[in-house]
């Protein structure tokens, strides 16, 4: 099976990133976030473009427009919490919180 990525490319770095090490991405003043278990890349993007990388991609879920995490990471969704299984966390917004948690249960049913 081959490994697909989302390759990155500006000032600092040049590197692909592989789609079942993402943790989650999220957005923030035309800024795209990607963590991984090794870290955090940041470079220009917006949200849409961060949507459009995980269509058809089942185990991607977009919390919020400026949220999307990978549900093959996701240890526990649980009193407003999403947690990894690396330990990393965030918090979601009420109405965000019971979709995601109805989605995971979804995923993992």
């Amino acid at each position: 099976m081959k490994r697909t990525y989302i390759p990155v490319n500006n000032k600092f770095t040049s590197k692909k990133i592989f789609f079942d090490d993402i943790l989650l991405m999220e957005t923030e003043a035309n800024n795209i976030s990607i963590i991984t278990a090794k870290g955090r890349v940041s470079f220009r993007g917006t949200s849409k473009e961060m949507r459009k990388w995980v269509e058809g991609k089942d185990y991607f879920y977009t919390c919020h427009s400026y949220l999307v995490v990978n549900f093959r990471m996701v240890s526990s969704i649980e009193n407003g919490w999403v947690y990894f299984r690396n330990g990393e966390q965030r918090h979601l917004g009420k109405k965000y919180f019971f979709k995601a948690k109805a989605a995971y249960a979804d995923y993992i049913a």
